[in-house]
């Protein structure tokens, strides 16, 4: 009998019931410097400047998580909409409760980076009332 660690048991589980090999160990290269892309390319079949994080980088970043909180009692549910003071529809509750602790309602969002600043007003949607969150 040969004892194996819990990952090398699953990748042999899975191998042999369901047909499938997992490379994610395998064959992970570090290049660096100035000809890093073109040694990649040569490597790889593809033009590693079509890639989508290539993109996002170019771009920068234009949403972040975000924490929430008001003095309210009211929590804000997961999927309820996140507006701008002037009314814009910015984005969406990714998960909120009531912190019994702190005694405030508190919640989580993925918002453009110009509403992540410390203070920010913002207003959430709570039970069909616009209520306002920093």
């Amino acid at each position: 009998m040969v004892c194996l660690n819990i990952q090398e048991h699953l990748h042999i589980h899975t191998r042999q019931q369901a047909g499938l090999f997992d490379v994610s160990r395998m064959g992970q290269i570090r290049v660096s410097g100035n000809t890093a892309e073109q040694c990649l390319e040569s490597l790889l079949p593809i033009d590693l400047s079509t890639l989508a994080i290539n993109q996002q980088l170019e771009a920068g970043v234009i949403r972040t998580k975000v924490g929430l909180r008001s003095q309210e009692r009211a929590p804000v549910h997961d999927g309820s909409q996140l507006y701008s003071v002037a009314g814009d529809l910015i984005g969406e509750i990714s998960s909120g409760a009531y912190s019994p602790l702190a005694k405030v309602a508190i919640g989580m969002a993925l918002l453009p980076v110009e509403f992540a600043k410390p203070g920010t007003e913002i207003v959430a949607e709570v039970r069909g009332r616009k209520r306002r969150r920093t």
